[in-house]
Parts: structure tokens; C-alpha cells; sequence
């Protein structure tokens, strides 16, 4: 487990992930992977951010899908072997099915069913290795947090007034695929990296999603 762990926080510069992705350096980790600035090999000069997470528990894995079903992580209208069939044909390949990457292919779910909606982060790329599984995705700029930390000051009214609007936006567009995020935070609201996404706030880190309609509740769960 440990090695499998160190495998996720230590990929080299110029690994290839997928075939295709080529890391050009570690932009931070957490408890179960990282997070890595990666280049397309087809595109040059295309960059990307590519997440992996652990492929390793094969315990809680063998539980897994009955286990978000109750939850409501997942509706069972929404198949997630019919997702991933429907988002291959719009020209991403997504690998093996939800379960066998765990939270982060519940992302890679979250994220199929997103990619219809205009202001959001794109997948261009998914995947499962022997211990660990990836996606990529768009390339955002920094979150809310760092953003008021090296602007040293308090937001003025109408930038702050801006960015809740857009903020309010992109969980609407949550909400709008039948899901809550539940992990709404500064470090999760980034801000495009060019032009006029500059000025958008993207959400990030859909592990923590659940549908908000189980059984026919229209309750939300984790509120009262």
C-alpha cells in the first residue's frame, strides 16, 4: 500500500501518463494523489492538469458500488457504463467502468455529465493503470484562497459581488445535473487561466457529490 501511495505523489518530469500526457511538474498532493501541470504529446504547448488517485483498495472497491447507490452518488437512471458509452462517442476516451477507480472516477463521472453545460471544466482524458487511475482536464489558475492571500487587501464590493455570482453559477450548473457538491470552499473555486475565463470561477473536486433525489426524496442529503 505504502509503495502504491509514493507511486501517486512521485511521478518524474517527462513520464508519460496515457500515452499521451507528458508531466512537466507537480502542482500539489493530498492523502490519496496529486495533482500534475502535464502536456499534450499530440499538441505541443497544450497543457493540462492531470489527477491521479489510488487504484489500491480492493476491499472497499468490492463494496463500492452498492455503497454509493445508497448514498445516492449515483442515480440508477444514470448507469454510469451508459455514461461513459455516451461520452466516448463526443471523442474522450473513458477506461473500464466508474467503480474500478473509485472516488476519482466518480469525478470522471461528475465531469461526463457536466461537459454539456458551457462554464466548466472539460475532460479530455481518463484512465486506469495497475495502481492508479487518472483524468485530465482543463488547466484553471489559481483558487479564491490564494487569490485574496497575495492580493493582501479585502476584494472591492463589485469584484467581490462578481465573483459570487459566478460562484452561484457553477454550483447552479451542479445542481442542474441532479447533483450537490458539498464541498464548496475557496480552494475549490478556481478562476480561468486565459482571456475571458479570467473572470469565471470553475469548480473543482466533485469527490464529494451526491445525487439529491433518492427513492423519490427531493431532501438534500447532508442537510435537514
Amino acid at each position: 500500500m505504502a509503495g502504491a501511495r509514493e507511486d501517486l505523489k512521485s511521478f518524474p518530469p517527462g513520464k508519460i501518463v496515457g500515452g499521451r500526457w507528458k508531466v512537466i511538474e507537480k502542482l500539489g498532493e493530498g492523502g490519496m494523489g496529486a495533482v500534475y501541470k502535464v502536456e499534450d504529446k499530440n499538441r505541443k504547448s497544450f497543457f493540462a492538469a492531470m489527477k491521479n488517485g489510488s487504484n489500491w483498495e480492493p476491499l472497499l472497491l468490492a463494496f463500492l458500488p452498492e455503497a454509493l447507490r445508497r448514498l445516492g452518488c449515483v442515480p440508477s437512471a444514470h448507469s454510469p457504463e451508459k455514461g461513459a458509452q455516451e461520452f466516448e462517442g463526443r471523442g474522450t476516451r473513458v477506461e473500464d467502468d466508474l467503480w474500478e477507480g473509485g472516488v476519482l472516477k466518480l469525478e470522471v463521472y461528475i465531469l461526463q455529465q457536466l461537459q454539456k453545460m458551457r462554464d466548466t471544466v472539460k475532460l479530455y482524458d481518463s484512465g486506469r493503470r495497475d495502481k492508479y487511475c487518472f483524468m485530465v482536464m482543463t488547466m484553471c489558475g489559481s483558487d479564491l484562497m490564494s487569490l485574496k492571500r497575495s492580493a493582501g487587501r479585502p476584494f472591492s464590493e463589485s469584484t467581490t459581488l462578481r465573483l459570487a455570482i459566478s460562484t452561484l453559477y457553477a454550483i447552479k450548473q451542479v445542481h442542474e445535473i441532479g447533483y450537490v457538491h458539498r464541498d464548496v470552499k475557496p480552494g475549490n473555486c478556481m478562476i480561468g487561466k486565459y482571456g475571458r475565463d479570467t473572470r469565471m470561477i470553475y469548480l473543482i473536486d466533485f469527490g464529494s457529490c451526491l445525487f439529491f433525489n433518492i427513492l423519490g426524496s427531493s431532501q438534500i442529503p447532508g442537510t435537514e
